[in-house]
C-alpha cells in the first residue's frame, strides 16, 4: 500500500524554536494524510491546526521524506511525507494540552534533534532550520 501525505515543521522565527508535540510518548512533527482535492500545502496547515490548534501560514517547501512501515494486520505501507516550513499566524493559540495529545511545545535545534527519534526526520528539521537562516536574512521577513 502506498500513501502521500504532507507535514509542517513550525518554527518561531522569533526565539529560533521549532513545534513538536507528544503523542503516546513519542515525539513528531504533525503530518497527516492528504484528503481528496486537498494540495500538499493545505494538508500542512491543515494537520497543524487540528493537532495543536495553531493557525500557520507556508514560508517554503523543505523536502520529502520516504517512511515504511509493516503492520500484522495490514503488512507493508510505504509513505511519502512532503514537509514544509511554517511560521505561526499567532502564539496565543499554543495549548499545553489537546484532545489525544500529551504536550505540544517548541524545543530549540538541539533539543529537537535529540527528541526526534526517525533518522529522515532529524534531517528534515536541519534543512528547515537551514531554511529559516536564509529567511531570517531576508528584511521583509
Amino acid at each position: 500500500m502506498f500513501q502521500v501525505s504532507s507535514g509542517g515543521v513550525v518554527i518561531n522565527k522569533d526565539k529560533d524554536v521549532l513545534l513538536l508535540k507528544k503523542k503516546n510518548g513519542m515525539y513528531c512533527l504533525p503530518k497527516g494524510h492528504v484528503e481528496a482535492g486537498e494540495a500538499l500545502g493545505e494538508t500542512a496547515i491543515r494537520e497543524v491546526k487540528e493537532e495543536t490548534n495553531i493557525d500557520c501560514e507556508l514560508l517554503d517547501y523543505v523536502g520529502k521524506l520516504s517512511y515504511s512501515f509493516r503492520f500484522a494486520k495490514t503488512g507493508r505501507v510505504d509513505k511519502i511525507v512532503h514537509w514544509y516550513l511554517m511560521k505561526p499566524i499567532s502564539f496565543d493559540l499554543m495549548p499545553q494540552r489537546s484532545e489525544g495529545f500529551v504536550l505540544c511545545s517548541f524545543f530549540d535545534y538541539f533539543q529537537s534533534q535529540r527528541l526526534l527519534s526517525h533518522r529522515n526526520e532529524r534531517r528534515i528539521v536541519r534543512q528547515a532550520y537551514e531554511k529559516l537562516k536564509k529567511y531570517k536574512d531576508d528584511e521583509d521577513f
